[in-house]
């Protein structure tokens, strides 16, 4: 009677190639199924951004005050956003601006002199956040930036209305 070894039984890999080779390619899909669904949203997020950085800079270097700078770079923000189906608390905008002439002596800290400077920057995030195990913390999302610098208009005619003689 010829019985089979146990040891050779537990130690015989024959067929096992096989097995590794699906487990692999069901893993790879995995991950680039995950990576074709994350990553063309980065694009576009940072060309969103992109956009309502130029056209609110556009708009603040037109605009008459910081209020209507504000106004209507946050209508900006919620057109481009809701036009991409994206959250528009996702864009925080911020306003600088700077002055480089002798009306600055006259105006006020965060005025829209003429030929000055406004700088419109969008702060945005991208990515997904992934929770960390045996942590209390969280990897992402990942915070980026977006500027833009307009020259304030020189040619406005609102500033002070000169009186005729």
């Amino acid at each position: 009677m010829n019985r089979p070894n146990p040891t050779r039984i537990i130690s015989d890999d024959r067929g096992d190639g096989l097995l590794s080779v699906m487990i692999g390619v069901a893993i790879l899909v995995v991950f680039v199924t995950i990576a074709i669904g994350v990553v063309p949203g980065w694009g576009a997020t940072a060309a969103t951004a992109d956009k309502i950085a130029r056209d609110a800079g556009l708009v603040c270097s037109r605009a008459e005050n910081m209020d209507e700078c504000a106004a209507l770079s946050e209508a900006i923000r919620d057109r481009e956003a809701d036009a991409l189906d994206m959250d528009e608390t996702q864009f925080e905008l911020e306003y600088t601006t700077d002055c480089f002439t002798a009306d600055c002596t006259s105006a006020a800290s965060g005025d829209l002199v003429r030929g000055g400077e406004v700088t419109v920057t969008v702060r945005y995030g991208y990515g997904v956040q992934v929770e960390m195990p045996f942590s209390d913390g969280s990897i992402g999302p990942f915070q980026k930036s977006k500027s833009h610098t307009y020259v304030i208009d020189t040619y406005r005619s609102y500033d002070t209305p000169r009186e005729s003689t």
